[in-house]
């Protein structure tokens, strides 16, 4: 339940779509446990570990990202500043480019 609950969290009708995966249960019953204060510590500690896990996830993502570029990441802006002034520059010689061929300033 407490996965059904993060899952559908936020919505208005949160008994309602539950209730669909408990036959025995009514959204009433539904609602009813989920107002009690064990209940309640249960799904904190339930939130708790999903952010952790995000966190984790999030930091392997970086690792990966960072392991698979090389060292000195000329070609990413966010990973060097450099990068995105050389941008700037081959932008600015690409439009003087057209700007002389077409005859406009």
């Amino acid at each position: 339940m407490l996965q059904l609950e993060f899952r559908f969290r936020g919505n208005p009708k949160i008994a309602k779509e539950i209730e669909a995966y408990f036959p025995g249960k009514t959204a009433k019953q539904i609602r009813d446990q989920r107002k009690e204060s064990s209940y309640k510590t249960l799904f904190e500690t339930y939130l708790k570990g999903q952010a952790t896990a995000a966190d984790h996830s999030m930091d392997e993502a970086m690792d990966e990202v960072r392991d698979s570029h090389p060292a000195d990441n000329t070609d990413m802006p966010i990973l060097n500043p450099l990068a995105g002034e050389k941008q700037l520059k081959t932008k600015e010689k690409l439009l003087e480019k057209f700007n002389s061929l077409t005859g406009t300033t």
